[in-house]
């Protein structure tokens, strides 16, 4: 199927407003939005929190995790695996687990990597998983040990290799790690203290988080820690190179413009006892960020951007500063 082509470029987020009313919406790059399913819909499925969302190749569905009952963010909640078309109607469940998280959907879009979370007693891990896009061949590609949670980043545009995010608890720490997106071989770190990693749409880049360089703590309530920068290296996690300089900030969640030309970021801020999301943009050598999407106070937040494939047009280049 051939790709969509929209007036501007387009991105899915997520978004809490309201009396922490959570939805999954669409916005193009001047701000201009819309929401397609969860809480403030009726019948529709309710995203699940801390989670993200992933399009097909060719631009016309999403993958999200969640459910039709309501979504606290805690242990208990039953999620699986939608899928949901770009204007929000025929929502599809993939999986019948009710603890899948975290969906990213393969470059030829036959298959979605996801995570599922298992918890019993003392023990709480999150382990890697695939998918067919029709529910079939449900597969554990990654282990994970007992506070360690893996969660699916990105696929090489190739579709060989998934990068990912392998987070232990205790004692807590990050790591960028790669694989065989089959599940076959041993998988090898690419970058440490470094989260969400996404390939350049070329595959010559690697657009991640890290909280390297200590550049301001973020505390809420009794957890603190170093806020994110957004970096971008090549694919072995060589050449690091720093596109934000934010103090006390936690930028997070890159996602490439099809063009390359740019990418998308959450940022957050301490807002009381939470975190305050806006989501941005950049050139992809760090110039000229620009606001998309601006969280407030109270309300509403936006997160998890991610840039909708679509074929070359007009807006696709530079931002101007």
């Amino acid at each position: 199927m051939p790709l969509v082509k929209t007036p501007r470029p387009e991105l899915a987020f997520f978004t809490a407003h309201g009396s922490a009313v959570y939805d999954l919406g669409i916005s193009d790059d001047r701000g201009r939005s819309k929401r397609l399913t969860g809480e403030s819909s009726t019948g529709g499925i309710n995203p699940a929190l801390f989670t993200s969302v992933s399009w097909s190749p060719d631009g016309r569905r999403l993958a999200f995790a969640g459910g039709p009952g309501s979504q606290s963010g805690g242990l208990t909640d039953r999620t699986n695996i939608y899928t949901i078309d770009a204007g929000g109607s025929n929502a599809r469940r993939i999986t019948n687990v009710g603890d899948a998280a975290i969906p990213v959907l393969s470059p030829d879009g036959r298959t979605i990597a996801f995570t599922r979370l298992s918890h019993a007693g003392r023990r709480f891990s999150g382990s890697l998983w695939s998918v067919g896009t029709d529910g079939s061949a449900p597969t554990q590609i990654a282990a994970a040990a007992n506070l360690e949670i893996l969660t699916a980043g990105s696929f090489s545009p190739d579709g060989a290799r998934l990068a990912f995010t392998r987070a232990t608890l205790k004692p807590q720490s990050l790591e960028i790690d790669v694989m065989n997106a089959d599940g076959s071989g041993e998988p090898t770190k690419l970058i440490d203290q470094a989260r969400d990693p996404a390939y350049s749409p070329d595959g010559s880049q690697i657009a991640y988080s890290s909280s390297a360089d200590h550049n301001g703590r973020l505390c809420y309530g009794d957890r603190c820690f170093f806020g994110g920068e957004l970096y971008v290296a090549r694919p072995d996690g060589s050449g690091a190179k720093r596109l934000t300089r934010t103090n006390a900030l936690d930028e997070a969640h890159p996602s490439w413009l099809p063009s390359g030309a740019r990418i998308a970021y959450q940022r957050g801020v301490v807002f009381q006892n939470a975190e305050a999301m806006s989501i941005f943009e950049v050139n992809s050598d760090g110039t000229c960020a620009h606001t998309i999407l601006k969280g407030i106070g109270r309300g509403p937040w936006y997160s998890d951007p991610a840039w909708r494939p679509s074929r070359p047009r007009t807006g696709d280049g530079r931002l101007s500063c």
